[in-house]
């Protein structure tokens, strides 16, 4: 019987998809943030908030902040894919603060407001791809293909 290895044949490969996948979402939600009423169904949906809150100065200044902090998070995920060996410590930091940040704000926001099914088809997106980017990190660390390189000699 065939043993299956759980680093992959091209490890590198599944970090630029990482870098890659992580870029396109947050450049999808930099013009989200930055024009809301362009799919203000999407806007409601993904991000649970009203695209009438245009009206308040306070919300527009926020928006315009968090598009900026996409945009230059998106350019670092670009930038990191192009050596993704040397910067993959990119990818842990997508993961914890950023991510983890992401999905607990979205539980704790599940549980307390009633939701659309979108928003919460959206929440299990991020969870994937929050398994997604972490796995792809430490099939790239020395330490975790050390360990199932142990773990398969002693089967």
């Amino acid at each position: 019987m065939k043993r299956i290895s759980l680093i992959p044949k091209n490890p590198v490969k599944y970090l630029k998809v990482a870098f890659w996948t992580g870029a396109i979402i947050d450049g999808k939600a930099f013009f989200l943030f930055l024009f809301p009423e362009f799919l203000p169904s999407v806007t409601k949906s993904v991000f649970n908030m009203s695209v009438s809150d245009t009206n308040c100065q306070e919300m527009v200044s926020l928006r315009m902040l968090v598009a900026l902090f996409d945009l230059g998070w998106t350019m670092l995920l670009i930038w990191a894919s192009c050596r993704p060996l040397e910067r993959k410590g990119i990818m842990i930091l997508t993961v914890f603060p950023i991510v983890t940040g992401i999905l607990i704000l979205r539980f704790v926001n599940m549980f307390t407001n009633s939701v659309s099914v979108t928003y919460t088809v959206a929440t299990a997106v991020f969870v994937v791809l929050f398994f997604f980017f972490t796995y792809s990190y430490m099939v790239n660390c020395k330490w975790f293909t050390k360990f199932c390189n142990k773990s398969d000699k002693r089967e």
